[in-house]
């Protein structure tokens, strides 16, 4: 994927603080990423601190924290769709 000069649209939230985020039940046993204690921040971080800008996949999952959810960007979807052609 290619960066935007742009940046992203105005009002695009990324996932957001997830204090409930924890690597997979695996590890640290199945992975040399997973390192020897979940990324922290945000593990073990209060709600408004557990945030961490990284991107890796599958031990350490990382779309529990970066990832945007439907439920909160349905409306800006719906908005932004009658202006694109």
């Amino acid at each position: 994927m290619t960066k935007s000069k742009y940046g992203p649209p105005p009002g695009f939230v990324v996932g957001g603080a997830n204090p409930a985020y924890t690597w997979d039940e695996r590890c640290p046993g199945v992975s040399p990423q997973c390192g020897k204690a979940p990324l922290s921040p945000p593990f073990g971080q209060p709600a408004q601190k557990a945030y961490a800008d990284f991107n890796d996949s599958w031990p350490v999952n990382s779309w529990q924290v970066t990832e945007n959810s439907g439920a909160y960007q349905t409306a800006y979807i719906r908005l932004l769709a009658r202006f694109v052609r």
